[in-house]
């Protein structure tokens, strides 16, 4: 019997799988062969395989090892056993896919194994949806890491450039993704090596990857500083767009953003000239192009935006709330004039 094109495509997709499971079951008879050694003995074993990947062996060959060792360490230092499904989440992380663990199944500690055995190798980032989860978690697996010689360091959003360079300076740092982000764009902006806190990029694990990588993908991280003073000016700009009616205005709830219509656009050009805001007959004139993006995001501020939904104002700061969580995230900002909107 001959596949069909999508017959192949998915005996192809099922085959990491086929393997994954194999690899997972080697970690589980090998973990209980270690379970008569000594703490000193089990990290005796794992650093020689530090030993073996410097030599140049790939991780992947001490793949099996490394988790078995991982899964008897977090017996013995959290009382914990990784379970099958979470030995084979770390293969598979490990591998590079997307795996779907639900609330509860024990992710956090499926995903020591592919740190474990990464770290061998370079630093490892473990992303988590927040700065809660990022202390939480490094203090939760920190006794599984340093039982195989391995530094655990987390970011939180009030860190100074030396504590952070602390945390990065782990084998193992766990943090939200716009810690790492931002520290990313900061290290871009530094003039001096010695400014940057973070020392490269090796191995990452994201915690809710569709959240992160692409739910959020849609709000740019952005570095800001002190600039001149245009609340005026944004002050007279959701003015006008207060002042519009219903027919004036067309808003998208699913794409979650709002437009003029024809009328909407006369209105606001001809309030505009009387303000002495346009220097030309149309919005859409070049000269007139950062006054349109500034008219475009007040209308998404005040009628799309939700407060206590989309945002909080805490001490006379906007800060954004992650819709999935509904947790505040301090230090984001939107982008494109729509947090001073």
């Amino acid at each position: 019997m001959s596949l069909t094109p999508l017959g192949r495509w998915l005996a192809g997709r099922r085959q990491p799988s086929h393997q994954a499971r194999a690899h997972a079951t080697a970690v589980e008879q090998a973990a209980a062969e270690f379970r008569t050694l000594s703490d000193a003995a089990l990290r005796d074993r794992f650093n020689a395989l530090r030993s073996q990947v410097a030599d140049g062996a790939a991780a992947t060959v001490a793949m099996v090892p490394a988790f078995a060792l991982c899964c008897e360490a977090a017996r013995r230092s959290l009382r914990q056993s990784p379970f099958f499904e979470q030995i084979l989440c770390g293969v598979l992380l490990h591998q590079g896919h997307v795996v779907d663990m639900k609330t509860g199944e024990g992710k956090t500690l499926a995903a020591t194994l592919p740190a474990c055995l990464n770290a061998l190798t370079g630093p490892v980032h473990i992303i988590t949806a927040n700065d809660y989860l990022a202390a939480r978690d490094a203090a939760w697996m920190a006794p599984l890491y340093r039982l195989l010689g391995f530094s655990v360091g987390h970011l939180q959003a009030d860190l100074d450039d030396e504590a952070r360079r602390r945390s990065y300076a782990c084998d193992i740092t766990y943090g939200a993704a716009s810690e790492f982000g931002l520290d990313y764009l900061r290290d871009n902006m530094a003039y001096a090596e010695a400014d940057q806190v973070q020392r490269g990029h090796a191995f990452a694990i994201v915690d809710e990857a569709d959240a992160v990588l692409i739910d959020d993908a849609g709000t740019p991280l952005t570095l800001y500083g002190d600039t001149a003073d245009q609340s005026g000016f944004y002050r007279a700009i959701d003015s006008l767009v207060a002042s519009l009616s219903p027919s004036h205005i067309e808003v998208d709830e699913k794409t979650r953003h709002a437009v003029l219509t024809e009328a909407g656009l006369a209105a606001c050009e001809a309030r505009l000239t009387a303000a002495g805001l346009l220097t030309s007959a149309s919005l859409f004139d070049v000269g007139n192009v950062a006054l349109l993006n500034h008219l475009n995001e007040a209308l998404r501020a005040r009628l799309v935006l939700k407060r206590d939904v989309d945002y909080v104002v805490h001490d006379g700061e906007v800060v954004i709330v992650d819709r999935l969580s509904g947790r505040p995230m301090a230090g984001r900002r939107y982008a494109d004039g729509l947090h001073q909107a």
